[in-house]
């Protein structure tokens, strides 16, 4: 990560009001932990931990189709819109261990990051499978968190950050 990410990331945490105790906007201090030095360098290692605890792309797809979910990661994973997914769901998708363990690497709560990882892992997992499938080998374990420490480099996590602020898919 650049001079200009970690500007953006301290600029992003303190307009949208960082992670203060009281009050402000958990938000605001997770963009500006996951936009500057080691938050950039742990995400992409934290966020492939809690798809590979369920079993990489396939497996999370998987038990989103026994939670009745099957169509909106399916979503994420084809060629059209990204369907919306709420943070209690991400949660029980992944597994609030998961995400706790998530947090607690942030220094936030559940309550905290759901929403984040809610956001962003439609956005992932759309940008990981941009052929509209899912490859066992290229989706799951070591592999799975190359890929997305590599879709993080250049520019890709504000990309991501962007769409989710934004909500529109991402090019």
């Amino acid at each position: 990560m650049g001079l200009f990410d970690s500007i953006a990331g301290n600029i992003l945490g303190s307009v949208l009001g960082g992670n203060q105790q009281g009050g402000g906007n958990p938000l605001g201090g997770l963009l500006g932990t996951l936009l500057s030095g080691a938050g950039a360098q742990e995400a992409p290692a934290a966020i492939s931990s809690v798809i590979n605890a369920s079993g990489g792309i396939g497996g999370l797809l998987e038990k989103a189709k026994s939670m009745g979910l099957g169509d909106v990661v399916g979503s994420w994973i084809g060629k059209g819109e990204n369907q919306p997914i709420s943070a209690s769901q991400a949660t029980q998708l992944l597994g609030s261990d998961a995400v706790k363990e998530v947090a607690a690497k942030f220094g936030l709560n559940l309550d905290q990051v759901s929403p984040m990882i809610a956001g962003m892992l439609p956005v992932i997992i759309d940008k990981l499978t941009p052929h509209g499938e899912v490859n066992a080998d290229q989706h799951s374990g070591d592999a799975l968190t190359g890929a997305i420490s590599g879709l993080m480099q250049g520019g890709g996590l504000q990309d991501i950050l962007g769409a989710v602020l934004g909500g529109q898919k991402p090019s």
